[in-house]
């Protein structure tokens, strides 16, 4: 029987560099029995993570690629399904790897659990459930910077006093309640529940059956190095070699500072978004927080240990069961010397409020070619140019509480954004 490995990531934690390197030695695992299937996407099998949520649960990738409506999603499905049994009869693999990276972090209810089970129980009832993890700490330091880059406008105050022994759950009574049209979306805004690897495995092995989930511990110098094809062979039980991967950079983490800039920018732009009801495109949004963005030290993880702490003793007897595990996983070797986490200056002066003053001739240029589209189809204006300096109306109070007098008489944007 062909038996399914199903990697759930997670993500910032080498899943999409393990993607790539699959996607390169495709056609060398499939002569070993192993299929890397495309009929789930190209690397990260993003279609299957799409397939299966929740038809409430609509997230920035069902949004974007026309698979928020319930049906749409029903035949994205039923295609998936067809596709992926279509690839096994052709090839009878001894084993099939799925990879989605948001299948870990995002499938927060059993219902969706379900409903991927039940989508991969006709293709074999073997299936194993395979995730990479790090110290928590870091997780928390990387997945806090990708939300805020995505959209998150709460500090990390929002985790701040989660308890290590409930911490699942209360992390998801933190969820926003899910607005694709105005960004608000589960995976951008809610704490990461994941971060509790004990219930993570209670939450896949309740659906799956006991015993079918593998923790694997990441290497960041091994994943991007030309070994990383070692990984691939111990995750995924693949005998023989692979060769060697191409090495790549392991990836740089954001500025601790442009991430300030970013989550106080994020604010405003739902702040601008509740008082006045004009929408801010995502695209839109994106690349102003592009545009805000500065060099410097990342976030740095010893400083979040004080935040993740309490799930240690939930953490700890996994390292008895897991054996790809690293003693150190639990937490980062520099605790002792970090400081607690505040969130960083943002350099430069920087005022957000200045920059949405600056911002807001795009983003009605926008509201007005959304209307317009909605009209007769049209194509919306560019808004690929850099800052607007044209004189807006004064930001409301309640959007700019800390802009001043002065700012608001000024008749030009008082600067630019920064390097």
């Amino acid at each position: 029987m062909t038996r399914i490995y199903l990697h759930i990531g997670l993500e910032h934690v080498g899943a999409a560099r393990l993607q790539q390197v699959m996607a390169d030695k495709r056609e060398q695992m499939l002569a070993k029995g192993v299929l890397f299937p495309r009929a789930a996407g190209p690397r990260n099998h993003t279609r299957l993570f799409m397939a299966v949520t929740d038809p409430d649960h609509v997230d920035a990738l069902r949004a974007g690629r026309g698979y928020a409506d319930p049906v749409r999603q029903a035949a994205l499905r039923s295609e998936l399904a067809t596709t992926l049994a279509r690839d096994i009869a052709t090839h009878q693999p001894q084993a099939v790897i799925l990879s989605a990276s948001q299948l870990g972090t995002s499938l927060a209810r059993r219902s969706e659990l379900e409903r991927l089970r039940d989508l991969l129980v006709p293709l074999s009832r073997d299936i194993r459930i395979v995730a990479h993890v790090d110290a928590p700490a870091r997780m928390l330091a990387r997945h806090y910077a990708a939300q805020v880059l995505d959209g998150r406008s709460a500090s990390l105050d929002l985790e701040r006093g989660l308890p290590g022994a409930d911490w699942w759950d209360a992390a998801l009574a933190k969820a926003p309640v899910i607005d694709a049209a105005a960004g608000h979306y589960f995976e951008t805004h809610c704490p990461p529940f994941w971060l509790d690897h004990a219930a993570l495995m209670a939450h896949w092995e309740g659906v799956f059956g006991a015993g079918t989930v593998r923790l694997r511990a990441y290497d960041a110098a091994l994943f991007h190095g030309e070994a990383a094809t070692e990984e691939i062979r111990a995750a995924f039980d693949i005998a023989g070699t692979l060769g060697r991967a191409i090495p790549v950079p392991v990836p740089e983490a954001p500025a601790a500072a442009w991430i300030a800039r970013a989550r106080q920018l994020n604010m405003l732009l739902e702040r601008l978004q509740s008082v006045t009801g004009q929408i801010v495109p995502r695209a839109l949004w994106g690349k102003f927080i592009q545009e805000v963005k500065i060099g410097g030290d990342p976030i740095d993880p010893g400083s979040l240990y004080s935040i993740t702490q309490p799930l240690e003793a939930r953490l700890k007897p996994l390292l008895d069961t897991q054996a790809a595990l690293d003693p150190g996983w639990v937490a980062p070797g520099r605790r002792a010397k970090a400081a607690i986490w505040t969130e960083a200056d943002p350099g430069q002066g920087f005022r957000a409020s200045q920059y949405l003053l600056a911002f807001r001739g795009r983003i009605a240029r926008a509201a007005k070619a959304a209307r317009q589209e909605a009209r007769d189809g049209s194509v919306t204006a560019d808004d690929s140019a850099g800052v607007d300096l044209t004189p807006q109306v004064p930001l409301p109070a309640e959007i700019a509480p800390e802009a001043t007098a002065k700012e608001h008489k000024t008749k030009k944007a008082p600067l630019s954004p920064a390097a």
